[in-house]
């Protein structure tokens, strides 16, 4: 009985630890972003992390040449931008990812980022996501910090 309950708390702990956390912005802020409406003249771009593997990874976004913050899981960025072409890289432990997206003002754009296998870890995967997707994963996420940029 001295064991198991030994291996219960070793195997909480680890699950805990291996949980990670990013900035958060505040429950205005993600409710807001919910309502899905650019503001005049810019797009805005969303950027998703579902829950899954690799759970303790934190992904670094930069958009632009510019840090826009950290996605843990369950967490969603929103940039907003100017029309044109933007170039969203993503970070991870062992790789990064890049793409390019051309946006027009008034419109929402979705990404997903999320884990995929690597050599010892885990590895980040960018893919362009419909807005249906794209809004039922920002609906059941929080809404991470990001740093913005005129």
């Amino acid at each position: 009985m001295k064991t198991l309950s030994l291996f219960t708390i070793a195997l909480g702990s680890l699950l805990l630890a291996s949980c990670s956390t990013v900035p958060m912005s505040s429950a205005s802020a993600d409710s807001e972003a919910k309502q899905f409406t650019p503001p005049p003249g810019r797009a805005n771009v969303y950027i998703t992390r579902g829950f899954g593997v690799g759970s303790a990874l934190v992904f670094q976004t930069i958009l632009d040449g510019r840090i826009a913050g950290a996605l843990s899981t369950n967490t969603y960025q929103l940039l907003s931008v100017p029309s044109g072409q933007h170039t969203l890289i993503v970070t991870a432990t062992e790789n990064v990812e890049q793409t390019t997206l051309n946006v027009q003002s008034g419109r929402n754009y979705f990404v997903q980022v999320s884990v995929k296998m690597g050599w010892l870890r885990g590895r980040v995967s960018i893919q362009h996501i419909s807005e249906t997707e794209g809004r039922s994963m920002v609906l059941s996420s929080k809404r991470a910090a990001a740093n913005t940029y005129q």
